[in-house]
Protein backbone atom coordinates (compact mmCIF):
# COMPACT_ATOMS: atom_id res chain seq x y z
CA UNK A 1 0.00 0.00 0.00
CA UNK A 2 1.12 3.50 -1.09
CA UNK A 3 1.49 5.86 2.05
CA UNK A 4 0.00 8.55 -0.36
CA UNK A 5 -3.16 6.71 -0.26
CA UNK A 6 -3.96 7.57 3.72
CA UNK A 7 -2.27 11.62 3.15
CA UNK A 8 -5.76 12.60 3.76
CA UNK A 9 -8.03 12.12 7.03
CA UNK A 10 -9.19 8.42 7.72
CA UNK A 11 -13.44 9.05 7.83
CA UNK A 12 -16.03 7.53 9.36
CA UNK A 13 -19.25 7.87 10.72
CA UNK A 14 -18.22 9.31 14.47
CA UNK A 15 -20.51 8.68 17.92
CA UNK A 16 -20.64 10.80 20.94
CA UNK A 17 -21.87 11.13 23.98
CA UNK A 18 -23.36 13.50 26.52
CA UNK A 19 -21.06 14.73 29.70
CA UNK A 20 -22.96 15.58 32.96
CA UNK A 21 -22.09 18.21 35.05
CA UNK A 22 -19.26 15.87 37.24
CA UNK A 23 -17.60 15.56 33.30
CA UNK A 24 -18.53 11.90 33.68
CA UNK A 25 -19.72 10.35 30.60
CA UNK A 26 -22.91 8.72 29.65
CA UNK A 27 -23.08 5.09 27.57
CA UNK A 28 -25.05 6.19 25.84
CA UNK A 29 -23.87 7.07 21.95
CA UNK A 30 -25.04 8.76 19.20
CA UNK A 31 -23.93 10.55 16.14
CA UNK A 32 -23.75 14.48 16.50
CA UNK A 33 -26.71 15.33 14.73
CA UNK A 34 -28.33 14.08 17.87
CA UNK A 35 -27.73 16.89 19.31
CA UNK A 36 -28.66 20.08 16.72
CA UNK A 37 -31.76 20.30 18.55
CA UNK A 38 -29.66 21.98 21.10
CA UNK A 39 -28.84 25.73 20.99
CA UNK A 40 -25.54 25.15 22.04
CA UNK A 41 -23.10 22.43 22.29
CA UNK A 42 -19.62 21.94 23.22
CA UNK A 43 -17.62 18.94 21.98
CA UNK A 44 -14.81 17.57 23.64
CA UNK A 45 -11.93 15.21 22.56
CA UNK A 46 -8.52 13.69 23.03
CA UNK A 47 -6.06 15.08 20.64
CA UNK A 48 -6.17 13.53 17.07
CA UNK A 49 -9.53 11.96 18.20
CA UNK A 50 -10.76 14.10 15.03
CA UNK A 51 -13.19 16.96 16.27
CA UNK A 52 -12.11 18.88 13.04
CA UNK A 53 -12.75 16.22 10.54
CA UNK A 54 -16.24 16.36 12.56
CA UNK A 55 -16.87 19.70 12.46
CA UNK A 56 -16.95 20.16 8.97
CA UNK A 57 -18.92 17.14 8.43
CA UNK A 58 -21.77 18.33 10.73
CA UNK A 59 -21.66 21.62 9.64
CA UNK A 60 -22.85 20.43 5.74
CA UNK A 61 -25.45 18.15 7.84
CA UNK A 62 -26.78 20.79 9.77
CA UNK A 63 -29.01 22.92 7.88
CA UNK A 64 -27.94 26.68 7.58
CA UNK A 65 -24.46 25.83 9.40
CA UNK A 66 -20.89 27.08 8.96
CA UNK A 67 -17.33 26.12 9.42
CA UNK A 68 -14.92 28.35 10.98
CA UNK A 69 -11.94 28.42 13.40
CA UNK A 70 -12.17 29.84 16.38
CA UNK A 71 -9.33 32.16 15.56
CA UNK A 72 -10.94 33.02 12.20
CA UNK A 73 -14.27 33.69 14.19
CA UNK A 74 -12.42 36.48 16.75
CA UNK A 75 -10.59 37.95 13.67
CA UNK A 76 -13.48 38.98 11.34
CA UNK A 77 -14.02 42.39 11.65
CA UNK A 78 -17.77 42.19 10.05
CA UNK A 79 -20.03 39.26 10.81
CA UNK A 80 -22.94 40.17 8.41
CA UNK A 81 -22.56 36.82 6.99
CA UNK A 82 -22.92 35.04 10.23
CA UNK A 83 -26.23 36.24 10.81
CA UNK A 84 -28.75 33.56 11.78
CA UNK A 85 -26.52 31.14 11.17
CA UNK A 86 -25.78 28.02 13.45
CA UNK A 87 -21.83 28.51 13.80
CA UNK A 88 -19.37 25.56 13.90
CA UNK A 89 -16.53 26.80 16.22
CA UNK A 90 -13.17 24.81 16.02
CA UNK A 91 -10.07 24.76 18.10
CA UNK A 92 -10.91 27.14 21.51
CA UNK A 93 -7.73 25.54 22.79
CA UNK A 94 -5.52 26.49 19.84
CA UNK A 95 -7.05 29.73 20.43
CA UNK A 96 -5.73 29.53 24.11
CA UNK A 97 -2.27 31.13 22.90
CA UNK A 98 -0.26 32.93 25.09
CA UNK A 99 -2.45 33.03 28.31
CA UNK A 100 -1.58 31.15 31.44
CA UNK A 101 -5.22 30.35 31.91
CA UNK A 102 -7.30 31.29 28.88
CA UNK A 103 -10.14 32.83 29.97
CA UNK A 104 -9.66 35.95 28.17
CA UNK A 105 -10.12 34.02 25.23
CA UNK A 106 -13.37 32.78 26.01
CA UNK A 107 -14.61 35.74 27.06
CA UNK A 108 -13.75 37.23 23.63
CA UNK A 109 -15.95 34.71 22.16
CA UNK A 110 -18.58 34.96 24.60
CA UNK A 111 -18.84 38.97 23.12
CA UNK A 112 -18.87 38.15 19.86
CA UNK A 113 -21.80 35.80 20.35
CA UNK A 114 -23.49 38.05 22.40
CA UNK A 115 -22.93 40.32 19.67
CA UNK A 116 -24.52 38.29 16.99
CA UNK A 117 -27.58 37.74 19.19
CA UNK A 118 -26.80 34.50 20.74
CA UNK A 119 -26.68 32.52 17.86
CA UNK A 120 -26.96 28.35 17.58
CA UNK A 121 -22.83 27.48 17.99
CA UNK A 122 -20.70 24.22 18.41
CA UNK A 123 -17.65 25.01 20.09
CA UNK A 124 -14.46 22.14 20.47
CA UNK A 125 -11.60 21.77 22.27
CA UNK A 126 -8.90 19.76 23.54
CA UNK A 127 -10.31 17.82 26.90
CA UNK A 128 -7.29 19.01 28.62
CA UNK A 129 -7.66 22.49 28.06
CA UNK A 130 -11.47 22.75 28.85
CA UNK A 131 -11.86 24.33 32.13
CA UNK A 132 -14.68 22.35 32.95
CA UNK A 133 -17.66 24.23 35.06
CA UNK A 134 -16.04 27.38 35.59
CA UNK A 135 -16.06 27.29 31.35
CA UNK A 136 -19.68 26.29 31.04
CA UNK A 137 -21.02 28.68 33.24
CA UNK A 138 -19.83 31.71 31.96
CA UNK A 139 -20.56 30.45 28.26
CA UNK A 140 -24.43 29.90 29.00
CA UNK A 141 -24.35 33.74 28.56
CA UNK A 142 -23.94 33.24 25.12
CA UNK A 143 -26.57 30.97 24.35
CA UNK A 144 -29.81 31.90 23.63
CA UNK A 145 -31.15 28.50 26.00
CA UNK A 146 -28.48 29.67 28.68
CA UNK A 147 -27.74 25.98 28.85
CA UNK A 148 -24.44 24.32 27.32
CA UNK A 149 -24.33 20.62 26.19
CA UNK A 150 -21.19 19.00 26.51
CA UNK A 151 -20.26 15.81 24.84
CA UNK A 152 -17.61 13.65 23.90
CA UNK A 153 -16.28 12.34 21.30
CA UNK A 154 -16.05 8.68 21.32
CA UNK A 155 -13.17 6.82 20.11
CA UNK A 156 -13.05 4.83 17.31
CA UNK A 157 -14.26 1.32 18.04
CA UNK A 158 -12.50 -2.09 16.21
CA UNK A 159 -15.93 -2.21 13.50
CA UNK A 160 -14.63 1.22 12.53
CA UNK A 161 -10.90 0.12 12.96
CA UNK A 162 -11.55 -2.95 10.48
CA UNK A 163 -13.62 -0.61 8.30
CA UNK A 164 -10.90 2.01 7.83
CA UNK A 165 -7.83 -0.81 7.66
CA UNK A 166 -9.64 -2.44 4.91
CA UNK A 167 -9.76 0.73 2.78
CA UNK A 168 -6.49 0.64 2.37
CA UNK A 169 -6.28 -2.99 1.12
CA UNK A 170 -5.28 -4.69 4.04
CA UNK A 171 -6.62 -7.00 6.41
CA UNK A 172 -8.83 -5.46 9.35
CA UNK A 173 -8.67 -8.45 11.59
CA UNK A 174 -4.86 -8.97 11.01
CA UNK A 175 -4.10 -5.72 11.89
CA UNK A 176 -5.88 -5.47 14.75
CA UNK A 177 -3.82 -8.86 16.09
CA UNK A 178 -0.44 -7.41 15.36
CA UNK A 179 -1.12 -3.92 17.31
CA UNK A 180 -2.39 -6.12 20.15
CA UNK A 181 0.74 -8.34 20.16
CA UNK A 182 2.95 -4.88 19.64
CA UNK A 183 1.01 -3.43 22.67
CA UNK A 184 -0.01 -0.52 21.14
CA UNK A 185 -3.94 -1.27 20.57
CA UNK A 186 -4.94 2.14 22.30
CA UNK A 187 -3.42 3.83 19.48
CA UNK A 188 -6.18 2.15 17.31
CA UNK A 189 -9.14 4.14 18.82
CA UNK A 190 -7.37 7.70 17.78
CA UNK A 191 -7.55 8.28 14.11
CA UNK A 192 -4.62 9.97 13.69
CA UNK A 193 -2.63 7.56 15.80
CA UNK A 194 -4.10 5.38 13.22
CA UNK A 195 -3.30 7.29 9.82
CA UNK A 196 0.37 7.17 11.18
CA UNK A 197 0.97 3.70 12.14
CA UNK A 198 -0.77 2.89 8.69
CA UNK A 199 2.03 4.81 7.08
CA UNK A 200 4.41 3.11 9.20
CA UNK A 201 3.83 -0.22 8.57
CA UNK A 202 2.69 0.22 4.97
CA UNK A 203 6.28 1.53 4.27
CA UNK A 204 7.72 -1.97 5.42
CA UNK A 205 8.51 -0.89 9.02
CA UNK A 206 8.74 -2.92 12.33
CA UNK A 207 5.26 -1.82 14.46
CA UNK A 208 6.45 0.76 16.75
CA UNK A 209 6.30 0.06 20.39
CA UNK A 210 5.88 3.08 21.75
CA UNK A 211 4.47 6.81 20.31
CA UNK A 212 8.15 8.16 20.14
CA UNK A 213 8.99 5.06 17.43
CA UNK A 214 5.52 6.04 15.73
CA UNK A 215 6.03 9.58 15.13
CA UNK A 216 9.48 9.45 14.34
CA UNK A 217 8.94 6.66 11.58
CA UNK A 218 5.72 8.54 10.57
CA UNK A 219 7.66 11.36 9.97
CA UNK A 220 10.63 9.22 8.11
CA UNK A 221 8.52 7.84 5.97
CA UNK A 222 6.54 10.75 4.70
CA UNK A 223 9.92 12.66 3.67
CA UNK A 224 11.50 10.09 2.09
CA UNK A 225 8.36 9.89 -0.25
CA UNK A 226 8.42 13.23 -0.88
CA UNK A 227 12.65 12.36 -1.42
CA UNK A 228 11.51 9.79 -4.21
CA UNK A 229 8.98 12.53 -5.65
CA UNK A 230 11.71 15.34 -5.76
CA UNK A 231 14.58 13.42 -6.04
CA UNK A 232 16.51 14.90 -2.75
CA UNK A 233 20.35 12.89 -1.83
CA UNK A 234 19.44 11.80 1.45
CA UNK A 235 21.16 14.09 3.28
CA UNK A 236 18.42 16.52 2.24
CA UNK A 237 16.49 14.55 3.54
CA UNK A 238 17.68 15.29 7.61
CA UNK A 239 17.92 18.65 6.47
CA UNK A 240 14.01 18.78 5.47
CA UNK A 241 13.28 17.23 8.73
CA UNK A 242 15.06 19.92 11.01
CA UNK A 243 13.27 22.37 8.61
CA UNK A 244 10.01 21.13 8.90
CA UNK A 245 10.49 21.26 12.82
CA UNK A 246 12.13 25.14 13.15
CA UNK A 247 8.33 25.86 10.66
CA UNK A 248 6.80 23.97 13.15
CA UNK A 249 8.57 25.89 15.85
CA UNK A 250 7.57 28.99 14.09
CA UNK A 251 4.15 28.55 13.72
CA UNK A 252 2.95 27.29 17.28
CA UNK A 253 5.00 29.49 18.86
CA UNK A 254 3.82 32.56 16.95
CA UNK A 255 0.54 31.53 17.09
CA UNK A 256 0.50 31.43 13.78
CA UNK A 257 -2.42 30.40 10.92
CA UNK A 258 0.40 28.92 9.18
CA UNK A 259 2.55 30.57 6.34
CA UNK A 260 2.60 32.03 3.24
CA UNK A 261 5.04 30.55 -0.04
CA UNK A 262 4.92 33.25 -2.01
CA UNK A 263 4.86 37.49 -1.06
CA UNK A 264 1.07 38.07 -2.73
CA UNK A 265 -0.26 35.10 -0.69
CA UNK A 266 1.02 36.59 3.06
CA UNK A 267 -2.01 37.92 5.10
CA UNK A 268 -4.27 37.06 7.59
CA UNK A 269 -2.08 35.64 10.16
CA UNK A 270 -0.13 33.90 7.31
CA UNK A 271 3.57 35.67 7.04
CA UNK A 272 6.06 35.29 3.83
CA UNK A 273 8.21 32.43 4.56
CA UNK A 274 10.76 34.13 3.26
CA UNK A 275 10.88 36.71 5.93
CA UNK A 276 12.13 34.14 8.05
CA UNK A 277 16.18 34.11 8.49
CA UNK A 278 17.72 30.63 8.40
CA UNK A 279 19.71 28.50 6.35
CA UNK A 280 16.97 25.18 6.53
CA UNK A 281 15.21 25.11 3.44
CA UNK A 282 12.28 25.78 5.22
CA UNK A 283 10.17 26.46 1.92
CA UNK A 284 11.23 23.20 0.30
CA UNK A 285 10.09 21.52 3.85
CA UNK A 286 6.49 23.35 3.59
CA UNK A 287 5.71 21.61 0.43
CA UNK A 288 6.50 17.88 1.98
CA UNK A 289 3.23 15.79 2.75
CA UNK A 290 4.13 17.02 6.63
CA UNK A 291 2.28 20.16 6.28
CA UNK A 292 -1.20 20.62 4.10
CA UNK A 293 -2.00 23.73 2.01
CA UNK A 294 -5.37 25.56 3.09
CA UNK A 295 -5.18 27.73 0.55
CA UNK A 296 -3.14 28.70 -2.59
CA UNK A 297 1.12 28.79 -1.84
CA UNK A 298 -0.62 28.56 1.92
CA UNK A 299 1.09 25.68 4.41
CA UNK A 300 0.50 24.64 7.94
CA UNK A 301 1.35 21.95 9.65
CA UNK A 302 -1.01 18.56 9.14
CA UNK A 303 -1.99 18.12 12.07
CA UNK A 304 -0.88 19.52 15.60
CA UNK A 305 0.37 16.70 17.52
CA UNK A 306 2.58 16.02 14.56
CA UNK A 307 3.89 19.93 14.56
CA UNK A 308 5.03 19.63 18.31
CA UNK A 309 6.55 16.55 17.68
CA UNK A 310 8.19 17.62 14.77
CA UNK A 311 8.95 21.42 16.72
CA UNK A 312 10.45 19.72 19.98
CA UNK A 313 12.91 17.25 18.00
CA UNK A 314 14.26 20.89 16.48
CA UNK A 315 14.61 22.19 19.62
CA UNK A 316 16.12 18.94 21.21
CA UNK A 317 18.79 19.35 18.02
CA UNK A 318 19.34 22.44 18.83
CA UNK A 319 20.15 21.96 22.57
CA UNK A 320 22.28 18.65 21.89
CA UNK A 321 24.55 21.43 19.67
CA UNK A 322 24.54 23.81 22.00
CA UNK A 323 21.53 25.87 22.72
CA UNK A 324 21.28 26.15 26.31
CA UNK A 325 18.51 24.32 27.92
CA UNK A 326 17.12 26.98 30.07
CA UNK A 327 16.35 29.05 26.88
CA UNK A 328 14.73 26.50 25.12
CA UNK A 329 12.57 26.48 28.74
CA UNK A 330 11.75 30.18 28.80
CA UNK A 331 10.80 29.82 24.86
CA UNK A 332 8.10 27.22 26.13
CA UNK A 333 6.57 28.79 29.82
CA UNK A 334 5.11 32.27 30.50
CA UNK A 335 6.39 35.11 33.12
CA UNK A 336 4.84 33.24 35.90
CA UNK A 337 6.92 29.77 35.10
CA UNK A 338 3.91 27.81 34.34
CA UNK A 339 3.43 26.18 30.70
CA UNK A 340 0.37 28.35 28.66
CA UNK A 341 -2.03 25.36 27.34
CA UNK A 342 -1.26 25.89 23.81
CA UNK A 343 2.31 25.02 24.44
CA UNK A 344 1.99 21.87 26.63
CA UNK A 345 1.84 19.52 23.75
CA UNK A 346 6.00 20.58 22.73
CA UNK A 347 6.44 21.28 26.14
CA UNK A 348 6.11 17.43 26.93
CA UNK A 349 7.86 16.27 23.84
CA UNK A 350 10.95 18.02 24.68
CA UNK A 351 10.69 16.50 28.25
CA UNK A 352 10.30 13.13 26.57
CA UNK A 353 13.30 14.11 23.65
CA UNK A 354 15.74 15.51 26.39
CA UNK A 355 18.34 13.28 26.20
CA UNK A 356 20.20 14.88 29.03
CA UNK A 357 19.00 13.19 32.37
CA UNK A 358 20.27 16.16 34.11
CA UNK A 359 17.74 17.78 32.95
CA UNK A 360 14.73 17.64 35.03
CA UNK A 361 13.10 21.18 35.10
CA UNK A 362 11.09 20.19 31.35
CA UNK A 363 9.60 17.30 33.51
CA UNK A 364 9.26 19.41 36.94
CA UNK A 365 7.65 22.41 35.02
CA UNK A 366 4.36 20.00 33.63
CA UNK A 367 4.69 16.24 34.53
CA UNK A 368 0.30 16.01 33.55
CA UNK A 369 1.07 17.79 30.53
CA UNK A 370 3.93 14.75 29.82
CA UNK A 371 1.83 11.81 30.52
CA UNK A 372 -0.79 13.31 28.44
CA UNK A 373 0.75 14.97 25.22
CA UNK A 374 4.05 13.08 25.10
CA UNK A 375 5.93 9.71 25.71
CA UNK A 376 6.57 8.47 29.41
CA UNK A 377 6.58 5.06 27.99
CA UNK A 378 9.62 5.68 26.21
CA UNK A 379 11.92 7.13 29.06
CA UNK A 380 14.11 5.26 31.32
CA UNK A 381 13.46 4.24 34.62
CA UNK A 382 14.97 7.48 36.26
CA UNK A 383 12.85 9.57 34.10
CA UNK A 384 9.40 7.68 34.75
CA UNK A 385 10.62 8.48 38.59
CA UNK A 386 11.34 12.11 38.15
CA UNK A 387 7.24 12.23 36.89
CA UNK A 388 6.05 10.49 39.82
CA UNK A 389 7.79 13.25 41.84
CA UNK A 390 6.73 15.98 39.64
CA UNK A 391 2.98 14.56 40.49
CA UNK A 392 3.46 14.01 43.82
CA UNK A 393 4.62 17.58 44.39
CA UNK A 394 1.42 18.67 42.08
CA UNK A 395 -0.38 16.93 44.17
CA UNK A 396 0.54 19.36 47.28
CA UNK A 397 0.19 21.88 44.93
CA UNK A 398 -2.90 21.09 43.44
CA UNK A 399 -5.14 19.02 45.09
CA UNK A 400 -7.44 18.43 42.38
CA UNK A 401 -5.09 18.07 39.57
CA UNK A 402 -7.08 14.81 38.08
CA UNK A 403 -9.93 17.10 38.57
CA UNK A 404 -12.46 16.92 35.11
CA UNK A 405 -10.26 14.05 33.45
CA UNK A 406 -12.87 11.31 32.18
CA UNK A 407 -10.60 8.56 31.30
CA UNK A 408 -7.48 7.68 33.02
CA UNK A 409 -5.82 5.42 30.49
CA UNK A 410 -3.23 7.53 29.57
CA UNK A 411 -1.98 6.74 33.14
CA UNK A 412 -0.83 3.60 31.89
CA UNK A 413 2.22 4.86 30.33
CA UNK A 414 3.75 5.43 33.62
CA UNK A 415 3.32 2.29 34.67
CA UNK A 416 7.38 0.62 34.72
CA UNK A 417 7.78 -2.60 36.94
CA UNK A 418 11.50 -0.88 37.85
CA UNK A 419 8.97 0.81 40.32
CA UNK A 420 7.55 -1.95 41.90
CA UNK A 421 8.97 -0.84 45.47
CA UNK A 422 7.57 2.66 45.01
CA UNK A 423 4.13 1.70 44.08
CA UNK A 424 3.98 -0.99 46.35
CA UNK A 425 5.41 1.44 49.80
CA UNK A 426 2.54 4.04 48.46
CA UNK A 427 -0.43 1.46 48.70
CA UNK A 428 0.97 0.51 52.45
CA UNK A 429 0.81 4.07 53.45
CA UNK A 430 -3.29 4.17 51.81
CA UNK A 431 -4.68 7.11 53.08
CA UNK A 432 -1.86 8.97 54.61
CA UNK A 433 -1.29 9.98 50.65
CA UNK A 434 -3.10 12.64 49.09
CA UNK A 435 -6.25 11.65 47.60
CA UNK A 436 -5.46 12.16 43.91
CA UNK A 437 -1.76 11.28 43.93
CA UNK A 438 -3.46 8.08 45.45
CA UNK A 439 -5.66 7.81 42.73
CA UNK A 440 -3.35 8.58 39.96
CA UNK A 441 -0.98 5.41 41.42
CA UNK A 442 -4.29 3.40 41.37
CA UNK A 443 -5.13 4.05 37.67
CA UNK A 444 -1.59 3.18 36.57
CA UNK A 445 -1.32 0.31 38.23
CA UNK A 446 -5.29 -0.21 36.47
CA UNK A 447 -4.05 0.78 33.13
CA UNK A 448 -0.98 -0.23 32.35
CA UNK A 449 0.09 -3.51 30.15
CA UNK A 450 1.11 -5.53 33.26
CA UNK A 451 0.80 -5.61 36.92
CA UNK A 452 3.42 -3.24 38.40
CA UNK A 453 2.67 -4.41 42.24
CA UNK A 454 2.13 -7.94 43.66
CA UNK A 455 -1.40 -9.21 43.58
CA UNK A 456 -1.24 -9.78 47.15
CA UNK A 457 -0.30 -5.89 48.03
CA UNK A 458 -4.03 -4.94 45.95
CA UNK A 459 -5.68 -7.54 47.86
CA UNK A 460 -4.25 -6.32 50.93
CA UNK A 461 -5.52 -2.74 49.92
CA UNK A 462 -8.90 -3.51 48.94
CA UNK A 463 -9.31 -5.21 52.00
CA UNK A 464 -8.54 -2.03 54.71
CA UNK A 465 -11.25 -0.67 55.78
CA UNK A 466 -9.53 2.41 56.86
CA UNK A 467 -9.18 3.10 52.87
CA UNK A 468 -11.91 4.98 50.95
CA UNK A 469 -14.48 2.91 49.16
CA UNK A 470 -13.98 4.69 46.02
CA UNK A 471 -9.98 3.82 46.14
CA UNK A 472 -10.93 0.22 46.87
CA UNK A 473 -12.71 -0.10 44.25
CA UNK A 474 -10.15 1.18 41.42
CA UNK A 475 -7.67 -1.75 43.34
CA UNK A 476 -10.31 -4.50 42.77
CA UNK A 477 -11.02 -3.31 39.17
CA UNK A 478 -7.20 -3.77 38.55
CA UNK A 479 -7.17 -6.99 40.35
CA UNK A 480 -9.75 -8.25 38.08
CA UNK A 481 -8.44 -6.53 35.12
CA UNK A 482 -4.58 -8.35 35.95
CA UNK A 483 -5.03 -11.29 37.53
CA UNK A 484 -7.96 -13.29 36.04
CA UNK A 485 -6.69 -16.70 37.40
CA UNK A 486 -7.63 -15.42 40.77
CA UNK A 487 -10.76 -13.61 41.15
CA UNK A 488 -11.94 -16.08 43.47
CA UNK A 489 -9.83 -14.70 46.10
CA UNK A 490 -11.99 -11.42 45.54
CA UNK A 491 -14.88 -12.87 46.47
CA UNK A 492 -15.00 -13.00 50.15
CA UNK A 493 -15.01 -9.36 50.05
CA UNK A 494 -18.38 -8.83 48.50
Amino acid sequence: MDSRAISSPLIVPRLFSRLDSGQEHQKEQSPLSTFFSESAVVVLAEPGMGKTTSFKQAAMEEANSIYLTVRAFLRKSHHGELEGKTLYLDGLDEKRAGQTNGSDVLDEIIGRLEQLHCPRFRLSCRTADWYGELDKSHLCDASATKKITAVRLEPLTDAQVQELVEEQGLSGSAFLVNARQSGIEEWLTNPQSLQLLLTVVSGGNAWPNNRKALFENASAELIKEHNAEHQHSQSAYGQLLLASGLLCVLILRADLDGVALKLANEGDNFPNIHSFETDLPIAKAARTKLFRHPGPERAVYYHRTMAEFLAARFLVHCMTNGLPAKRVSRLLTAADGRVPTHLRGLHAWVATLCPDPTVTFFIRTDPMGLALYGDPASLPHSRKADIMDGLAVLGQENPLFLSGYWSMEFLGRLSDSALHQRFEEILIEGKNQLPHFLFTVLGIIYHGKSLVVSPDSLLTFIRRHDIPNHFRAIAAQAFIAHCQERLEDLLPMF
